[in-house]
């Protein structure tokens, strides 16, 4: 199968065949290519820019899709297809499934509390294994660690078909639909004059949109973009596997040579060696604390080690928190007890920072006439220290 030429473009731009498509444009041939992008927004942006960029007074709906609506629309001109429902009924669907077999499940049980978070979820991860192409007949083994919650869902999704049967489909289950009925006298019929068609911007693809670009490919031309780096298996460990199919059936794999920065490489990659660990020992501490409490108390004690051990300006330390509300009562106290000065800043725009926020609820106060409201709100700030003078 020679049709399929993958670009690999670890920071590509985001709509990549952009100038080819306004060229067939330019060149009037605006039924002979179809574009495929992740999501509907980008094809409501990319549409937008056609429309702008094309050079007509008027443009025909360019036919751009996402794999979902493109699904949607050949599932339209199958045959013998079934009634697709609407979401909200489905989860009704499967609100009542685990409600009525619920002595079934065992991980699945229904609260009384809070019973449509569960259904939402529950919905979602059916929803998963559908796309992925998990049907009932071709259930895998699940891990030991899943066993309980594989057990269920699946006993969950054979009830939801059942209540389905020859007449309903959900949208999750589109794709697989597509896949199996799909055929080229059939694509030839709906889209007569297409001849290219290009993919870009997905991170997975999914079995059945993997059989879906096998089939188009029997009749048309595809050019697919996918962001896949072999000098990083682990930042794009999300596409190996579509990389992994699609490179056996592709003519060509090439990547565009744009002048760009190879970071990329680097990132989240474990796997380069460093040239000298132990100059890294000496730069990098990792450090396995019990408390809070125990954390800033030898994030204190070591900028009191560079500090006089190491003369290390105290300007020049500066310390992170995840969030700092929750250790700036402890760095107060704790800092204070080992003599280190510190100067507290969260971050935030000069009107939301909290420092700011006291000296505006001083003027506020004064303003309000000393309302008892406002002097509490004054009173607890962490700013202001109240002192006795006898």
């Amino acid at each position: 199968m020679g049709n399929i030429t993958l670009f690999t473009e670890p920071s590509g731009a985001y709509y990549f065949f952009s100038e080819e498509i306004l060229a067939k444009i330019a060149s009037n041939q605006d039924e002979e290519y179809l574009y495929i992008l992740p999501v509907n927004r980008a094809v409501r942006y990319f549409k937008k820019y056609l429309i702008q960029h094309s050079g007509r007074n008027a443009l025909i709906d360019p036919p751009i899709y996402t794999f979902n609506t493109l699904a949607r629309y050949l599932y339209s001109k199958l045959p013998n297809i079934r009634q697709i429902i609407p979401p909200a009924l489905r989860l009704i669907y499967i609100s009542q499934l685990l409600e009525k077999y619920a002595h079934e499940f065992e991980y699945l049980k229904l609260k009384k509390s809070s019973p449509t978070g569960l259904v939402s979820k529950t919905a979602q991860m059916l929803a998963e294994m559908a796309q992925f192409g998990i049907r009932p007949g071709n259930f895998a083994s699940p891990p030991v660690s899943a066993e309980t919650k594989y057990q269920d869902l699946t006993k969950l999704m054979m009830r939801l078909f059942d209540v389905y049967g020859d007449n309903y489909i959900d949208e999750s289950l589109l794709m697989s639909e597509v896949a199996a009925g799909l055929n080229a006298d059939l694509l030839n019929s709906i889209f007569p004059q297409l001849k290219t068609i290009y993919i870009n911007g997905y991170g997975i693809y999914t079995p059945p949109m993997i059989d879906i670009i096998k089939i188009l490919a029997e009749s048309y031309q595809i050019l697919i973009q996918i962001e896949y780096d072999p000098q990083n298996s682990v930042l794009f460990s999300h596409s190996y596997k579509a990389f992994d199919v699609l490179k056996p059936l592709a003519s060509k794999v090439t990547t565009r040579t744009n002048p760009k920065v190879d970071w990329h490489k680097f990132l989240f990659n474990r796997d380069i060696p460093v040239k000298n660990r132990k100059e890294l020992e000496n730069v990098l501490h990792v450090r396995s604390v019990s408390s809070r409490i125990n954390e800033v108390k030898y994030i204190a004690a070591k900028i009191r080690e560079l500090y006089l051990e190491k003369n290390i300006p105290l300007h020049r330390i500066g310390v992170t928190f995840p969030d700092l509300e929750k250790y700036a009562p402890l760095v107060r106290k704790i800092f204070s007890d080992f003599a280190v000065p510190f100067n507290l800043s969260t971050g935030f725009k000069l009107s939301q920072s909290p420092l700011i926020q006291a000296y505006l609820q001083i003027l506020t106060l004064r303003i309000s006439n000393f309302e008892t409201e406002e002097m509490v709100k004054l009173l607890s700030s962490p700013f202001l220290r109240i002192c006795c003078l006898i």
